[in-house]
């Protein structure tokens, strides 16, 4: 592993949640330890940020963590579906709840739709009317 010098502007986040049923929450069925790493932009400066976020993207993978859905990652459905024991059944109810893919944007096409032969080129579009 080489490492690569990064500027931190922020400290880290550490907090320890108990496990939970809730299909897609990072800590399903297991007590967890939540690491969040957050770039400030001081005064309004652009802050490179993809070592530093790519790295800790990388340790997290390899001890097995889950990301939060409201951070940056570039995860997609395949690998949620390893992560998350009932990836598949949320998107069953998903797609039960919005047969039209209403709700649908290419990020959660990302993270939602597995790629097959079937799906691969398969985008949803917006169909809601009004």
């Amino acid at each position: 592993m080489s490492l690569v010098p990064c500027l931190v502007t922020a400290s880290v986040e550490v907090r320890f949640v108990r496990g939970d049923d809730i299909y897609l929450s990072p800590c399903y069925k297991r007590d967890s330890c939540l690491i969040n790493i957050v770039m400030y932009r001081p005064y309004g400066k652009y802050v490179n940020h993809r070592a530093y976020w790519s790295a800790f993207e990388r340790i997290m993978s390899e001890a097995g963590g889950r990301p939060h859905w409201a951070k940056a990652h570039k995860l997609t459905a395949e690998t949620f579906q390893q992560l998350y024991p009932k990836f598949s059944d949320f998107c069953k109810v998903r797609q039960t709840l919005d047969p039209k893919g209403v709700f649908m944007n290419d990020y959660m096409n990302r993270v939602l739709l597995i790629a097959s032969s079937e799906s691969h080129n398969h985008k949803y579009v917006n169909t809601a009317q009004f």
